[in-house]
């Protein structure tokens, strides 16, 4: 067992300061995005949580996502699941530290930490979650509609690797098909739509 100053100064010293945040506020972002987070598709870690980075927090599952810009750290990482749910019995200012895992939430000599994945695509797919609702924002209403219906898809593409990816609109559905060559994952999603017909391809 670890003596109680022991565990502060291994818990307590590491780490990068990356947000200063009103945990209140900053929780009441993270519930309205965690709306997206519903079930388990089994691919990757950041399915299930929410997503940080330097052009904002992107929360999404399935066929739904969303995307706020209040909230942005320049080293881009993964809030889990629970500590959505624990953090948000506190109040004040805290500061947000992200390390080799794990994320911590201090305030003065009282800290909260928890692991969290880590994999190297979290950069990648905020990028490219980012990308996609902007270019979205730009549409007509009802092809911004669709579009942001797709971006969870195209992300979780971007991390299997895919080097092809099709999208195909029918009306009533839009169905994206894509696969890596090198490792051999496939992935193909049906998502919802509301009568949008088209068909193109990216590599």
């Amino acid at each position: 067992a670890l003596h109680r100053d022991q565990f502060q100064q291994i818990d307590n010293a590491a780490g990068t300061k990356v947000m200063d945040i009103d945990i209140q506020s900053f929780m009441d972002t993270v519930k309205d995005l965690s709306f997206f987070l519903q079930s388990d598709d089994g691919l990757k870690p950041a399915m299930q949580n929410i997503l940080i980075g330097p052009k904002g927090c992107y929360g999404f599952d399935h066929a739904a996502g969303a995307a706020t810009n209040l909230y942005r750290s320049d080293h881009p990482f993964i809030l889990p699941p629970a500590t959505r749910s624990h953090m948000a019995k506190f109040s004040g200012k805290w500061d947000l530290f992200l390390g080799n895992g794990w994320v911590k939430f201090e305030q003065g000599e009282q800290f909260y930490r928890r692991n969290c994945p880590d994999f190297n695509g979290v950069e990648q797919s905020v990028e490219h979650c980012h990308s996609i609702i902007a270019t979205a924002a730009k549409q007509t209403p009802l092809a911004s509609f669709e579009v942001a219906r797709i971006a969870p898809a195209i992300a979780r593409a971007v991390l299997i690797g895919a080097s092809n990816v099709e999208i195909q609109g029918s009306g009533e559905k839009i169905t994206l098909s894509c696969n890596n060559h090198q490792t051999g994952a496939v992935l193909e999603e049906v998502i919802p739509a509301d009568g949008s017909k088209f068909k193109t391809a990216m590599s």
